[in-house]
Parts: structure tokens; C-alpha cells; sequence
């Protein structure tokens, strides 16, 4: 009977290891895709912000995208402002100066559940092209609500 104490604890050891490798399957691939999301993000809003965009704290960014390659590298952003006239002060002061009334834009890389409500006002802009790259929006306001813009930010 000797050959069953070793058992018991060769079969909790066992089961230790396949609680660990269980648990670490289950919460290594969210918190990857979190951080992934997160850099992602902040790769996004640092190009935007090194082209002239003029993040504050009352803007959310709902979603990004970035678009590596060599040599001109893109980002896609959805950001939120608290305000129409936040909007606005967001535009005027990332220099998105060259604005003109659409009747309709095609948003290809926007998520469905961030596409413009069908009533909102959309405005196109752009900012002047420099040597690093330029900004161009599309911009929404709907009154009593949180204004978004749709920023496609291109480095050159």
C-alpha cells in the first residue's frame, strides 16, 4: 500500500497546475487585448496631436485605428466632445479651418454603433497640408446632444 501515498499528492499537484493554466488562459487574452487597445488609442491620439489636433479633457476618444506603413502612416479616430461648442473650439483651434456643409459622407471605418445619427448636420474639414501631414474631419451636431468628429489623421 505504499505505492498510494504518493498518488494523492501527485494528483492535487496535477490539478494545481491545471487550475493555473486554466486561469491564466481565461485572463491573459482580455487584459492583452485591453492593453493592445489602449496603445493602440494613445498611438492614435499622439499622431493626431503631433499634426495640430487639440484633445482636451471634455473630448473622449470612442474609437481609433491606426494604420501603419512606410512611409505615410494614417489614424482613424471617433472622438466625442462634451459640447457643440467644444466641437467647434476643437476644429478652430486644430486648425480644421477649410469647412464646407455635406449633405452626406461615407463612413467605410466607422464601427455601426458609432455611425452619425441620419438627422445630424455634417460638416467636411480640413486642415492645410505641411510637411509632417494633415487632418481632415468630418464633424456632426445634432442639438441637445454631444457633437463627434470623425478625424482621419495622415502623416507624411
Amino acid at each position: 500500500m505504499t505505492w498510494l501515498r504518493g498518488r494523492p499528492r501527485r494528483m492535487w499537484s496535477l490539478a494545481a497546475v491545471v487550475v493555473v493554466v486554466v486561469a491564466l488562459g481565461l485572463c491573459v487574452p482580455p487584459l492583452y487585448r485591453s492593453i493592445s487597445e489602449r496603445s493602440e488609442r494613445q498611438a492614435a491620439a499622439s499622431m493626431a496631436v503631433n499634426l495640430g489636433l487639440d484633445l482636451t479633457d471634455d473630448d473622449t476618444i470612442l474609437y481609433s485605428e491606426v494604420f501603419s506603413s512606410f512611409p505615410d502612416s494614417s489614424a482613424y479616430l471617433i472622438v466625442e466632445s462634451s459640447s457643440a461648442a467644444r466641437a467647434e473650439e476643437l476644429r478652430r483651434a486644430s486648425g480644421l479651418t477649410l469647412c464646407e456643409p455635406r449633405n452626406s459622407y461615407e463612413f467605410k471605418q466607422t464601427p455601426t454603433e458609432y455611425l452619425p445619427d441620419s438627422q445630424a448636420a455634417l460638416t467636411y474639414c480640413a486642415s492645410r497640408v505641411t510637411g509632417h501631414g494633415f487632418l481632415s474631419a468630418v464633424t456632426t451636431s445634432v442639438p441637445e446632444s454631444n457633437a463627434r468628429a470623425y478625424i482621419w489623421v495622415i502623416q507624411m
